[in-house]
């Protein structure tokens, strides 16, 4: 991401993250 990490981009990051340990935990 060369354009650096954005205030909606770095949530959505999150909740993709949050879904992932949730799914992979």
């Amino acid at each position: 991401m060369a354009d650096g990490p954005s205030p909606e981009w770095n949530k959505l990051e999150g909740l993709k993250t949050q879904s992932v340990e949730a799914m992979y935990g």
